[in-house]
């Protein structure tokens, strides 16, 4: 369900915005792994990496320049 919005972000070198099933919000750069059905996230932090059927909404960040 959100595999496409992730896999958009990840092509276009978009931010996203994950919020997941324990209520945590993660920002960052998606990296999708397909064969194991996770993604992970590289946020300032280091990366943060969970199953797709744990995440509960995905807002792509934008830049508009103009």
């Amino acid at each position: 369900m959100f595999a496409d919005a992730l896999q958009l972000a990840e092509e276009k070198q978009q931010m996203v915005s994950v919020k997941i099933q324990d209520g945590r919000i993660v920002i960052g750069l998606p990296q999708i792994s397909r064969q194991e059905n996770r993604v992970k996230i590289l946020e300032q932090s280091g990366i943060v990496s969970f199953p797709f059927d744990e995440i509960v909404h995905v807002m792509r960040l934008i830049n508009f320049s103009f």
